[in-house]
């Protein structure tokens, strides 16, 4: 018999707890993948996901602290997805200049 664990693809989403990682992450579990993510703080989304390593990429430690997490977690992952990211220093999308 197929450990179902081990035959789902894996994926790593980084920023799982902004709202486009959230649902990249929440879509990819719901279409069969096993998902392990990244968040700068608590997510809504904790329950949901077995592995979620907090891990704010303005800050260095933590950086080191998220890559030893990710390699205890050992995950052979096919899907890598950045979803972090901030509104600082350059503003609101859509307060941006096209010459921005």
């Amino acid at each position: 018999m197929i450990d179902k664990e081990r035959s789902q693809p894996k994926a790593v989403v980084i920023g799982l707890g902004s709202v486009i990682g959230g649902f990249v992450a929440t879509r990819l579990k719901q279409s069969g993948w096993s998902v392990i993510g990244t968040a700068r703080r608590g997510t809504s989304l904790e329950s949901e996901f077995a592995q979620i390593i907090r891990c704010d990429l303005n800050d260095s430690a933590s950086i080191d602290r998220g890559e030893k997490a990710l390699k205890v977690a050992s995950v052979d992952w096919s899907l890598l997805f950045v979803a972090a990211g901030t509104m600082q220093p350059i503003g609101k999308f859509f307060d941006l200049a096209a010459s921005d």
